[in-house]
C-alpha cells in the first residue's frame, strides 16, 4: 500500500510536493521527499532513454524534436488542452504541422515576412493549446516552436524531419486519447476561435505573447546574431505570465544566466574531464528538485551550455549566452511596456476592461 501511494504522490508537480513537505508533521515528512526523489529520477532517467533513442533513430538534426517532444509528453500525460481530447488531435496535427513547415521553410523569408509567419504560427499555436492558461501549456508549446523552427533542415533531411514529427504526433494523440477521453469536455475546437476577442485578457496575452517573440525572432535574423533560439526563449520567459511584473522575473533570470554561465566555465576548467559529463544531467535532477525562478535560470546553463561548446567553445559560448540573455530580456521588457500603453489607449477608446498589469 505504502507503494501505491508513493506513486500516486509522485503524479503530483514539484511545487505541491514542496508544499507538502513543507507542511507535514517533522514524522510524517519522509513520504513526500522520496516521492520527489524518485519522481525526479524517474523523469531524468526518461529523458536520458527517450532523447537519446529519439536521436538514435532520427539523427541528430532532430535533436530539437527529441527534446521537445519529451517535454509535450510529460506535459500532456498531466494536462490536456481543456477541450474534447477527439477534436486535440486535430488540434495536435495543427501544431506539429506547423512546427513542421516552420522549420523547414520560414528560415528562407525576408525579415519582415519572417515576423509575420512566426507571429501567425505562435498565435495559432496559442489559441490551440493554450485557451485556458492556468494548464501552463503555453510554455511547452511556445518553447518547442521556437526550438524546432530554430533547428532548420533543407534537402533530404526535410523527409526524416516529417518523418520525426509524425512518429511525435502518434504518440502524443494516443497519450491524450488514453489520458484525458474519460474528462471528456463539452467545449470543441471551434468554439476557441469564438472566444476571440480584444475584451478577452486570454486574448491580449496570446497578442503580447505571440507579437514579442516574433519580434526578438525578426530582430536576431535582422542583425545575424548567434543562437537566436536563445534571444526567443529570453523574451518567451519574461512575457510568459499573465500577471505582469515582469522587471522582477527579468532580474531573476538575467542574475540566474549570468551565475550559471559563470559557474559552468568554472566548473569546466577546474574539474577533472573525466567527470564533466555528469554536468548537465546533475543540473537537471536539481531543475526537477526546485521551482525557483532564479534556479531554473542558472541550472538550466549547464544543459544549454554542454550543446553551444561543441560549436562555439567554452568561453565564447558562455558570452553568447549571457550577451543573448541580455539582449531578449530588454526587448522584452520595451515591448512589454509599449504593448501596456498601446493596449490602455485602445481601451480607453474603445471601452475595453483595464489590464492594471506592473511592468
Amino acid at each position: 500500500m505504502e507503494g501505491i501511494l508513493i506513486y500516486q504522490l509522485m503524479q503530483l508537480s514539484p511545487g505541491v510536493l514542496r508544499q507538502k513537505i513543507t507542511n507535514a508533521p517533522k514524522n510524517n515528512k519522509k513520504k513526500y521527499v522520496i516521492a520527489l526523489l524518485l519522481r525526479d529520477f524517474c523523469l531524468l532517467s526518461f529523458a536520458i532513454g527517450y532523447i537519446t533513442t529519439f536521436i538514435s533513430v532520427f539523427g541528430n538534426e532532430n535533436s530539437s524534436v527529441a527534446v521537445a517532444s519529451f517535454c509535450m509528453i510529460i506535459s500532456l500525460h498531466f494536462v490536456g488542452f481543456g477541450f474534447r481530447a477527439s477534436d486535440g488531435v486535430i488540434a495536435l496535427a495543427i501544431v506539429l504541422l506547423i512546427m513542421f513547415i516552420g522549420s523547414v521553410l520560414w528560415f528562407v523569408l525576408p525579415t519582415a515576412l519572417g515576423l509575420v509567419a512566426n507571429l501567425i504560427s505562435i498565435l495559432l499555436i496559442l489559441i490551440l493549446t493554450s485557451s485556458r492558461p492556468e494548464l501552463g501549456n503555453a510554455g511547452v508549446y511556445v518553447f518547442s516552436y521556437i526550438f524546432i523552427t530554430g533547428m532548420t533542415v533543407t534537402g533530404s533531411l526535410v523527409i526524416t524531419r516529417g518523418l520525426a514529427i509524425l512518429t511525435v504526433f502518434i504518440m502524443l494523440s494516443l497519450i491524450l486519447l488514453f489520458k484525458h477521453s474519460a474528462n471528456d469536455s463539452k467545449i470543441r475546437l471551434h468554439h476557441l476561435f469564438k472566444q476571440i476577442n480584444l475584451h478577452s485578457k486570454t486574448t491580449q496575452w496570446h497578442i503580447r505573447l505571440a507579437l514579442g517573440i516574433s519580434i526578438v525572432i525578426a530582430i536576431s535574423d535582422w542583425s545575424n546574431l548567434n543562437r537566436p533560439v536563445w534571444l526567443g526563449y529570453a523574451c518567451m520567459s519574461i512575457l510568459l505570465p499573465q500577471t505582469g511584473n515582469y522587471l522582477k522575473r527579468a532580474h531573476h533570470r538575467l542574475a540566474g544566466i549570468v551565475f550559471g554561465s559563470l559557474l559552468f566555465i568554472i566548473c569546466t576548467n577546474y574539474l577533472p574531464e573525466s567527470i564533466l559529463f555528469i554536468l548537465a544531467p546533475a543540473a537537471g535532477f536539481c531543475l526537477g528538485l526546485t521551482i525557483n525562478y532564479f534556479l531554473h535560470s542558472l541550472l538550466n546553463c549547464f544543459g544549454a551550455l554542454t550543446l553551444a561548446t561543441s560549436i562555439y567553445g567554452l568561453s565564447l559560448s558562455g558570452s553568447i549566452r549571457i550577451w543573448d540573455n541580455f539582449i531578449g530580456i530588454s526587448i522584452a521588457l520595451i515591448f512589454a511596456a509599449l504593448f501596456e500603453i498601446i493596449l490602455k489607449i485602445y481601451q480607453k477608446n474603445h471601452s475595453l476592461p483595464l489590464t492594471n498589469q506592473s511592468i
